[in-house]
């Protein structure tokens, strides 16, 4: 586990995102929307949601990623409705690493809570002290996973991540610490096993589950 530094844009990411969200109850009625988009097969997806009655929501996160990306210490790498096909933060991650981004098979979007993600990062992934570029980078606040990243380099104590920002349609490239300040300070790193691949990652998730009562979605 490592302690990430308090980054100087946190305030500024904080502020970015709580002005870009909106309404709550609107923001989660174009989850639901958008969930539904996503289990449907990719050629079936529509992901622009402005003719379904959500397209003010949607003006407002793509300013909000917009703004994103104009911060210190980030960057889009990319911008635009097409991220939402990617999903949460989890589903990105996963996806970049098992090679098959914009293809996540419907169980990566069914199986997003904590559980699942305890009982991958047990059975296909190894938590490893120091980062290299490819593994997973695994936040954690108050016993909770808020946010997880793609460590995509290492330049002594400075990693640099790529994720997605909850519902935000950009994929960013940022420094450890430039994220959301309720995403904490203490950051493990988990490397998939040697031989480990998309099968096994599709088996875990596919095994019976407890209830989940909730979802990562940083």
């Amino acid at each position: 586990m490592r302690m990430v530094p308090n980054h100087p844009a946190r305030a500024l990411i904080d502020e970015c995102t709580r002005s870009h969200v909106g309404d709550r109850g609107q923001l989660m009625a174009y989850r639901s929307a958008l969930r539904e988009q996503l289990d449907r097969p990719r050629d079936e997806r529509s992901l622009d949601l402005a003719g379904a009655g959500h397209g003010a929501q949607q003006a407002k996160l793509l300013a909000g990623a917009v703004a994103l990306a104009g911060l210190p210490g980030i960057e889009a790498v990319e911008l635009g409705l097409g991220c939402q096909g990617y999903g949460f933060c989890q589903h990105y991650a996963l996806s970049r690493l098992l090679g098959v981004r914009g293809q996540t098979p419907p169980v990566f979007f069914g199986r997003s809570g904590p559980l699942a993600l305890e009982r991958l990062l047990e059975s296909v992934f190894r938590e490893v002290e120091e980062p290299l570029a490819g593994d997973v980078a695994v936040y954690v606040e108050a016993g909770e996973v808020p946010h997880v990243a793609l460590v995509r380099s290492v330049d002594g104590d400075r990693v640099t991540a790529e994720s997605k920002f909850g519902f935000f349609p950009v994929v960013l490239r940022h420094e450890l610490g430039a994220v959301l300040t309720e995403y904490g300070c203490r950051v493990a790193f988990h490397r998939l096993v040697e031989g480990a691949a998309l099968r096994d990652v599709r088996a875990v998730l596919d095994s019976p589950l407890a209830d989940e009562p909730g979802s990562v979605e940083g």
